[in-house]
């Protein structure tokens, strides 16, 4: 294992069964205000950013989401979600966005190339 660079902390994420694989996974922390738990839904902490996997052969939106509110992050960004096409992205964030609403979280809705500021 190697040692986390200034402002990291790595911590345990499982990667989600996929098929009969089951690949290496770390989730990691950033400066205390950033959680991006790779290709996992198996942690029980984050920040006040969630960089979290929308979709993948091994999970869904729905169970994202759900993860999410029981977590309580102050925001979600989006990530994991490149196999949609745009049409689809543009939906589920729509979708996302107003369901995270109603829980008291913010939805970002990323776009490619475009930066993202979040005061935390």
């Amino acid at each position: 294992s190697s040692r986390p660079a200034e402002g990291m902390v790595f911590f345990e994420a499982p990667h989600e069964p996929i098929f009969s694989d089951k690949p290496e996974n770390v989730g990691v922390h950033y400066l205390d205000k950033l959680t991006n738990p790779g290709d996992s839904h198996s942690f029980q902490e984050t920040k006040a950013i969630l960089a979290l996997p929308v979709s993948a052969p091994w999970g869904s939106a729905v169970a994202a989401f759900n993860l999410a509110v029981e977590l309580r992050p102050q925001y979600v960004l989006p990530i994991h979600d490149w196999h949609w096409s745009e049409e689809a992205r543009q939906q589920m964030y729509g979708k996302l966005e107003g369901a995270f609403k109603e829980k008291g979280i913010t939805f970002i809705k990323l776009e490619t190339g475009v930066p993202v500021v979040l005061n935390v």
